[in-house]
């Protein structure tokens, strides 16, 4: 899970790298695991080699989002050419955008019939990234819509 705290100043094209490849990054300003005083209690990955040009070779990346109303919370998943948008509520919880064709998230693809497969994809990738960081966030979809 990637989560930028207070952060000011990341290029683009660093956070678009760590958004390909990292899945559970915290990004504290001035703290990129430069003196190790990242908070302990953190999910997180080392951007050390993103950095230095290396890879980290992941698929995807996932993000926490939170809001004032404690209530409400969502999950974002961002794939190569895909984002992935779920809230914990509401009566249109998902999102899917293409980012390739449409890079300014104006289609959700959520709805649409002829991108259900891809859909479930991305549901099924967040889904397991849930249950191997023992996140608590519930997915309100049913396994078979």
């Amino acid at each position: 899970m990637i989560r930028a705290i207070g952060l000011i100043g990341c290029s683009a094209a660093l956070c678009c790298q760590m958004l390909a490849q990292d899945s559970r990054a915290t990004i504290v300003p001035g703290q990129i695991d430069h003196d190790g005083s990242l908070p302990l209690e953190a999910r997180r990955t080392s951007l050390r080699p993103v950095l230095a040009g290396r890879p980290l070779n992941r698929k995807f990346a996932v993000f926490e989002l939170r809001y004032a109303d404690e209530m409400r919370e969502g999950r974002m998943l961002r794939s190569a050419q895909h984002k992935y948008v779920v809230f914990n509520s509401g009566a249109h919880p998902e999102q899917l955008f293409d980012l390739t064709a449409d890079p300014g998230e104006t289609r959700n693809l959520a709805k649409g019939k002829t991108s259900q497969k891809l859909l479930r994809q991305h549901r099924d990738l967040l889904r397991g990234w849930i249950a191997q960081t023992n996140d608590d966030f519930v997915i309100p979809i049913k396994e078979n819509s």
